[in-house]
């Protein structure tokens, strides 16, 4: 049997992807930062597996040192998580940044990049304040549109210089296809013109946050939405 030997290239991507919600829990969390994924864990504990979820997580925000060595001994270039919007703000209607929760980040992004690994950060997975959902109707509004922008603009603003590659969503079309097109998951609502909204306003909230990307001539790469498999 013959082999054949294949050259990876230098710029060769060798990556892997979380969420912020999947992997840190709830340490440190303060009340009312709780985000859609967290409200549903609160109102449908049965449905997760054992009752396991994003409250503990794997315990990333207290663990990531450990993980960000594993994840160097096993060759990864880069790491794609996401922010967490519920936890990065602690007022979503002034923008106020939560700063014990957004030092984490600064000292999670300089683990990676002291190991030689290049995070790759995605603005929204799922973590829709359930403030703003309650207030709102989350993404129906349009609202909701111009705090996520603001939101955007103040994490550009601290961390542009140790971040170059983004996402604004990840899988922008499931909460709602599950929320209010199919009704598989809570609240249980089937609407679609609910649904159809909120996959407006999505796309019109990746348009601002591009440009603003583009106005403020901040040096990086940008992808519309993030699609994991």
């Amino acid at each position: 049997m013959s082999t054949k030997r294949i050259a990876i290239p230098d710029d060769f991507i060798l990556g892997a992807a979380a969420s912020a919600w999947q992997t840190e829990g709830w340490s440190g969390k303060k009340e009312g930062q709780d985000s859609w994924p967290d409200l549903w864990y609160k109102h449908d504990r049965h449905v997760w597996h054992n009752g396991y979820g994003p409250a503990v997580a794997t315990d990333f925000i207290n663990r990531f040192r450990e993980d960000v060595q594993l994840m160097k001994l096993a060759g990864l270039t880069h790491y794609r998580t996401s922010i967490n919007w519920s936890r990065f703000l602690t007022d979503y209607e002034n923008v106020t940044v939560d700063e014990e929760y957004a030092a984490y980040y600064d000292r999670l992004f300089d683990e990676l990049l002291a190991n030689g690994i290049e995070p790759m950060i995605c603005l929204e997975h799922y973590e829709l304040p359930g403030y703003l959902l309650e207030q709102y109707g989350g993404w129906a509004a349009k609202k909701v549109v111009e705090l996520f922008v603001r939101y955007a603009e103040k994490v550009f603003a601290r961390y542009h210089h140790k971040v170059t590659r983004w996402f604004t969503f990840n899988e922008p079309i499931v909460v709602q296809t599950r929320v209010y097109l199919d009704a598989l998951r809570w609240p249980y609502e089937q609407n679609t013109g609910t649904w159809m909204q909120w996959n407006h306003h999505k796309v019109l909230a990746t348009a601002q946050v591009v440009r603003l990307f583009a106005i403020r001539a901040i040096a990086g790469r940008w992808a519309v939405f993030s699609i994991r498999r």
